[in-house]
């Protein structure tokens, strides 16, 4: 049996990678019509995702205030789901970038204990060099981003990605670190 978003489906089998994304992409189409792959629904006060089961939401956390947020609110609607991480533009801000960063962790792991089917990326995270001005911000940006990735592949979980003005230094750290999904 394939269990999908915390949904079972008893008569089906997963005997290769091509059958499973065959199978993945049945599954989805008959839990919902649509998806919205990225939003923020930490922000959408007067919109409540329970009047729309047939849309399939995938709200992203990007500070510890806004993980803690959409992780409550992918807990209360079954058809939610988050990705939980620091952005960029977020870390650069942090006084104590280690300390709010194992804040981060911390909770992030406990989500994926918490309600594991809940969970299904890290992010958004990455770098910005739009608004990152000085090497002190760019650097706080890289290292955030580098224990963001660790934490995803200790997860076992994708990644997604928040790159502005800095395309090639992304693509260079996710180099270094094979083996990450992206």
């Amino acid at each position: 049996p394939v269990s999908l978003f915390g949904r079972r489906f008893p008569n089906t089998s997963l005997p290769n990678s091509e059958q499973t994304h065959i199978n993945f992409q049945c599954a989805l189409s008959t839990m919902f019509s649509m998806c919205d792959s990225h939003c923020h629904l930490e922000s959408m006060k007067q919109y409540s995702p329970a009047q729309h089961p047939h849309l399939l939401h995938i709200t992203c956390g990007y500070s510890n205030a806004s993980n803690r947020e959409n992780f409550e609110i992918a807990k209360n609607n079954p058809n939610v789901f988050c990705c939980l991480g620091i952005a960029p533009q977020e870390a650069m801000k942090f006084e104590n970038l280690r300390e709010s960063v194992q804040e981060a962790e911390k909770f992030i792991v406990a989500c994926s204990k918490a309600a594991p089917n809940k969970l299904v990326a890290i992010g958004e995270i990455g770098l910005d060099f739009h608004w990152a001005k000085t090497q002190e911000e760019k650097e706080k940006q890289k290292e955030c981003f580098l224990s963001m990735l660790s934490l995803a592949k200790s997860l076992s979980l994708p990644i997604v990605i928040h790159s502005r003005n800095s395309m090639d230094e992304v693509i260079g750290v996710l180099t270094a670190h094979s083996g990450i999904k992206t």
